[in-house]
């Protein structure tokens, strides 16, 4: 039960880390982005003709970079989120497998116990079986 309970924990912990991670892939996808539109901003206003500039154009870029910015934002927020929740998890985690291995530890040690009680009993028969057989030979008996 105990071990069934760790890996339900180690599937939401799987799980949320999964979301950690596809979050950061879409902030480097904003970030890429954002540079992607800058340096086309950057090379159609440094260019050399004057017609190939269109206001429109420029500000529609700038207003995608801008959006974007607001996006990675929302992300960053929403990823400390996560990473909260990742936390809170993972301790749920260590908890479970603690209590996981307090049970194997008192289930091998009371395993250890009985087979101490168990060679205890043979060796105890072992000696009551030699002591019988001392006992018979020196009454004259089976050898």
């Amino acid at each position: 039960m105990r071990k069934r309970a760790e890996r339900d924990q180690q599937m939401i912990v799987s799980a949320i880390e999964a979301e950690y991670r596809s979050i950061e892939q879409r902030i480097r996808e904003c970030h890429a982005s954002i540079e992607q539109c800058r340096s086309d901003l950057r090379e159609r206003l440094g260019s050399q003709h004057e017609a190939s500039v269109d206001a429109r154009e420029a500000a529609w870029q700038t207003h995608a970079m801008h959006r974007m910015r607001a996006e990675a934002d929302g992300l960053v927020l929403k990823l400390s989120g996560v990473l909260k929740r990742l936390e809170a998890e993972r301790a749920v985690l260590v908890e479970r497998a603690k209590d996981r291995r307090s049970i194997e530890k008192l289930k091998e040690n009371r395993f250890d116990a009985w087979k101490s009680d168990r060679q205890r009993a043979e060796r105890t028969e072992l000696d009551d079986l030699a002591s019988a057989r001392v006992g018979w030979t020196r009454l004259g008996g089976v050898q």
